[in-house]
């Protein structure tokens, strides 16, 4: 190797810092897209409405029959 290709150490410290600047740079681009993506989690928002469902007791005298049935399976999930 030939003394006029070998970096000089001003040369390293120029090199050294252009490094760091761009990890830095990419380092800063990847933190915003990833802050970004925040309002894509769930849980950011506000919380869902909760409605409890309870069955009619009373109807009126005068509903015409039917000679079908709903049935509906019971909802299994978390107490939370």
């Amino acid at each position: 190797m030939s003394q006029a290709s070998k970096p000089r150490p001003a040369d390293r410290s120029a090199l050294t810092r252009r490094r760091f600047v761009a990890g830095l740079g990419g380092t800063a681009a990847v933190a915003g897209m990833t802050g970004a993506c925040t309002g894509l989690l769930p849980g950011q928002g506000p919380p869902p409405t909760l409605y409890r469902l309870t069955p009619k007791s009373t109807f009126d005298d005068d509903l015409p029959d039917a000679n079908w049935q709903l049935v509906l399976e019971t909802p299994i999930s978390d107490a939370s």
